[in-house]
């Protein structure tokens, strides 16, 4: 893996991403998810020669076997979505991984399948598989993290996605920069930073092969269209839209984080012992909070006792404030969740 670019900044600004996510212990090991496309690429490619850079810098022997004991595994799913295009990525990826000797592990699985027996929204679907398999990659090869190559423009459409179906400073966050996806492992997005335009241009300079997916050029699908149309259009109001956004979601995390903390002493503050599977919270605390504070205290109830929150929007949250504030004795929310108004106490609790 020769490197022939001389933008300093871009891997730079990446090893900088790597070693703010990985921490202390720079060979812990991990899962790069790798699709075939040219941002898995570039972020396989990436954590190679950052990975043989270290080994260098502390003056370990690589001269004999320079990939031994590489410290991550490639993950590729194939979703079966394209047919002889789909095997061809695959096929792509064990190419490239056996060339320089990478481990890697691909499983093939048909989403449509998957998503005819449970019924749910096709990429929804394909994203819940493809986390599920990453994790049990990460599990069986006693990983600590799983990597994937959303860049700064994924950020920026994810951000616009939200804004378009409606949403709060939660969603104002966009990708987080790293997630739990089990209590032992940890999604990363080292690329977070950096730009679609950066990424082409270090895949031409260092002449990584990649597959393109026809698929993204789609425009009937509403992520596409945003990345297509939406964004290119807003570029030219403002060229710096991307780094707009992505600053709007690092600001809004900053933000979330602040409240959740406010939350979380309210929640204490506010509850009192369960009974009979409700939650019970004080009617004359929760009425000392302003009506933002009441939301998001609920919000993070929610969160806490791993109640849907997909069916929730901004007009359920209000409704809360007004069986907090107004003399409602019950409202029922989506998914069968009921909250209970009395003159001391509300309860909240599964009907």
């Amino acid at each position: 893996m020769d490197n022939h670019t001389n933008h300093l900044s871009f891997t730079t600004k990446v090893n900088i991403g790597i070693e703010n996510l990985l921490g202390n212990d720079q060979d812990q090991k991990g899962v790069i998810a790798v699709s075939g496309g040219r941002d898995s690429m570039v972020l396989l490619h990436l954590f190679y020669r950052y990975w043989l850079d270290n080994r260098l810098k502390l003056n370990t022997s690589v001269s004999s076997d320079p990939t031994k004991n590489i410290p991550f595994i490639v993950g590729h799913l194939d979703h079966q979505l394209r047919g002889k295009e789909s095997t061809q990525d695959g096929e792509m990826v064990r190419n490239y991984c056996e060339k320089y000797q990478i481990p890697f592990t691909i499983k093939s699985v048909s989403i449509q399948e998957k998503q005819q027996e449970t019924g749910g929204n096709l990429e929804e679907v394909a994203r819940e598989i493809r986390y599920q398999f990453l994790l049990e990659v990460a599990e069986v090869n006693g990983a600590s993290w799983v990597a994937t190559a959303h860049h700064a423009n994924d950020q920026a459409e994810t951000i616009l996605h939200r804004l378009i179906r409606g949403t709060g400073l939660q969603g104002l966050r966009g990708i987080h920069r790293e997630r739990d996806l089990s209590e032992k492992v940890t999604l990363i997005h080292p690329l977070l930073e950096i730009t679609r335009d950066e990424i082409d241009e270090y895949s031409k300079e260092n002449q990584i092969p990649f597959r393109h997916d026809v698929t993204n050029d789609d425009t009937k699908m509403t992520r596409n269209r945003i990345r297509l149309e939406l964004l290119p259009l807003l570029n030219e109001f403002n060229p710096k839209i991307v780094k707009i956004l992505t600053q709007l979601g690092n600001q809004s995390e900053e933000a979330y984080h602040d409240q959740l903390m406010i939350a979380e002493f309210n929640l204490k503050h506010c509850l009192l012992p369960s009974a009979q599977g409700m939650r019970i919270l004080s009617k004359a605390k929760l009425k000392e909070l302003r009506d933002w504070q009441i939301k998001t205290l609920f919000r993070l109830l929610w969160q806490k006792e791993n109640w849907p929150m997909t069916n929730m929007f901004y007009a359920h949250w209000e409704r809360i404030v007004d069986i907090v504030r107004k003399n409602i004795p019950a409202i029922d929310f989506p998914d069968g969740i009921r909250i209970k108004s009395g003159p001391m106490v509300i309860q909240i609790g599964k009907r």
